[in-house]
């Protein structure tokens, strides 16, 4: 991705951290909402893999925005 314009940059940086929040946030509320109760259990697995999902990919877009390289194996 070319970093030439700064207000894309932005623009992808504000998307990255919106995703990130509502994923965090369908994580946490599924725990909330759904944690209580024992029926929805699938329910709970999938919205909870979502969740996870979308914070991986967030955090793979942040890490190539910022340039961040992570250790290899």
């Amino acid at each position: 991705m070319k970093q030439d314009n700064p207000k894309y940059f932005f623009y992808y940086l504000t998307f990255a951290i919106l995703v990130f929040l509502v994923s965090a946030l369908i994580l946490g509320g599924s725990y909330y909402w759904y944690g209580i109760s024992s029926e929805s259990i699938p329910f709970k697995r999938s919205i909870v893999l979502l969740a996870l999902v979308v914070l991986y990919f967030t955090l793979k877009l942040i890490f190539k925005l910022f340039n961040i390289k992570l250790p290899e194996e």
